[in-house]
């Protein structure tokens, strides 16, 4: 239970540790969780555990499993803790993110909402974490495609998180890649692209040009210039995503792949054929 790794989200060697430990800790949750539910000294180390557990099955993909354990940690919690605590708070948002993966919107909704009137009341609808909560709540909204009501919890989220944190900030620029996205799906290109760029230059600026999280804003910027019809453009993004990607998580990764697949799509059209496409790759490699 007390084993260390180093872990990197998209390290397929990482993620299959941590599954591993994941597992096995899970197996000796479920025992304590049993055998010693009366016992309220334990209660404060099993929270955190399964808290622990459910993040560990959220990034490999096994979100049931994951919102088993958010639920198992909230449990647990209730009877320890009153209504409007924090700690609550943080599971009620992993409980929603947990159904947001699983495309059960209207009640991820519900646990979000939960969420935002902990962080409301207990720290005020300008604070940080009620920021967090309205950028969880305008995530669900934009996947239920209810796109205006999402872009106006981003920006709620965009005004307290500057207050906080200022303009040049990794979390303010996923919330400006969020608005960004909002505007593409309304096909509202010329928004769309004004928020990606802010989202690429604070990127730039703040972790450096060769960060993998800049390359999925270089990914992303890709994407809405494809889907305006410059794939010539997508294409010069796509390249600057695929050589981070490639050097940080190798061929085998799903997010490179991702780039690839990208990156065919604007190469066809373009040049209406497949052919050439692979030698291009590895000429891009070898820059």
């Amino acid at each position: 239970m007390g084993t260390h790794i180093d872990y990197h989200w998209g390290n397929l060697s990482s993620m299959a540790q941590f599954k591993i430990l994941s597992t096995h800790s899970a197996a000796i949750v479920d025992n304590a969780y049993s055998e010693q539910l009366h016992n309220y000294t334990i209660y404060d180390n099993l929270i955190l555990i399964c808290n622990n557990i459910g993040y560990g099955f959220r990034y490999n993909g096994d979100y049931r499993l994951s919102l088993y354990y958010f639920k198992k940690a909230l449990s647990l919690q209730s009877n320890t803790l009153g209504r409007y605590s924090l700690h609550r708070a943080t599971l009620y948002y992993n409980i929603a993110w947990a159904y947001d993966e699983l495309e059960e919107f209207d009640i991820a909704l519900e646990w979000h909402l939960k969420d935002l009137e902990i962080c409301e009341t207990v720290c005020g609808k300008e604070s940080i974490n009620a920021a967090y909560a309205y950028n969880g709540i305008g995530i669900t909204y934009m996947k239920k495609q209810e796109y205006r009501k999402a872009n106006d919890f981003f920006k709620r989220a965009l005004y307290v998180l500057r207050i906080h944190l200022g303009e040049y900030h990794q979390d303010v620029a996923a919330v400006c890649n969020n608005i960004a996205e909002v505007y593409a799906k309304r096909e509202l290109f010329g928004q769309a692209i004004y928020w990606q760029e802010r989202d690429v230059l604070i990127c730039e600026k703040t972790i450096g040009m060769n960060h993998p999280d800049t390359a999925t804003s270089y990914n992303n910027m890709g994407l809405i210039y494809y889907e305006m019809g410059c794939p010539k453009d997508a294409l010069n993004w796509y390249e600057k995503a695929i050589t981070i990607r490639h050097r940080f998580f190798g061929e085998e990764n799903t997010v490179y792949k991702i780039s690839i697949r990208n990156a065919q799509k604007a190469y066809y059209s373009i040049y209406l054929t497949f052919s050439g496409f692979d030698s291009w790759i590895s000429d891009l490699l070898k820059k």
